[in-house]
């Protein structure tokens, strides 16, 4: 097994539990503990977690927002999946806008040269690869996110005011028995509020494990939300919320070499 699965199957522990063993880890991973406490100690520098005799804990209050960092590390594969098909819903020309969130920043990686688009974004992370690959991309001024490494607040709102967005890429913390996506930080909720009324067509990106999650802020319903890609179906309970006019999308693996 690779140090990144290692290392990706402790984040979802920490996700899950808020807390590891290094026991329980490393029978878990059928590997020493003296590699387990390696793996600690890398994730521990990147500051995913804190180490304590006999295991770590997460630098994250459960419950709260977790670092993007962290996020990026659990669903990897599937919000890769997730960031493939959301390719395909790029124009072929105008303005396009990014959100902030891991799903987001692994749609941000893959987004090739696009002479005709112009990028928008409030997160930070999404810059770096949006500008590598010579993409036109302006970064919303407002107050700084540590935990999500966006902007939010009142300047980026008086920024969006004079937008006129093409499509807007939204993510979602949770949506389980919600009328409509959800996210922790009444900020970041009021943000996307004025993203999508200022934008012709709204899409929004989640794994399935927002499914049977929830968050309390609620920044839009359903029927204002023209295409949900997600890499799973959508459960019952959900699908029921949903209306016609809204597509769904499910991605599937990238096909073998």
């Amino acid at each position: 097994m690779l140090a990144s699965e290692r290392r990706n199957y402790i984040i979802q522990k920490l996700n899950e539990f808020g807390s590891v063993r290094v026991n329980e880890i490393a029978r878990g991973l059928q590997v020493s503990t003296e590699t387990v406490r390696k793996d600690l100690s890398a994730l521990e520098k990147e500051g995913l977690l804190r180490k304590e005799f006999g295991g770590a804990v997460a630098t994250f209050s459960q419950g709260g927002e977790r670092p993007v960092e962290l996020r990026s590390m659990s669903m990897r594969t599937e919000k890769e999946w997730i960031a493939r098909t959301a390719l395909s819903l790029l124009p072929a020309d105008g303005v396009v806008f990014v959100d902030s969130g891991s799903t987001l920043l692994s749609f941000a990686k893959i987004i090739p040269y696009c002479p005709r688009l112009t990028f928008i974004t409030n997160s930070i992370p999404a810059m770096a690869p949006l500008v590598s690959s010579r993409n036109v991309a302006y970064l919303l001024g407002g107050e700084f996110n540590e935990i999500t490494q966006s902007t939010t607040g009142f300047w980026a709102s008086q920024n969006i005011s004079s937008l006129d967005i093409d499509v807007a890429f939204l993510g979602n913390s949770g949506c389980a028995f919600r009328t409509g996506p959800c996210v922790k930080q009444s900020n970041d909720a009021q943000l996307k509020q004025d993203i999508i009324r200022h934008s012709k067509k709204v899409v929004v990106m989640f794994d399935h494990s927002k499914m049977s999650t929830n968050a309390i802020c609620q920044y839009t319903t359903w029927d204002q939300i023209h295409v949900i890609i997600t890499d799973v179906p959508l459960e019952p309970s959900l699908l029921e919320q949903i209306p016609a006019t809204t597509e769904i999308l499910i991605s599937e693996p990238a096909p073998p070499f």
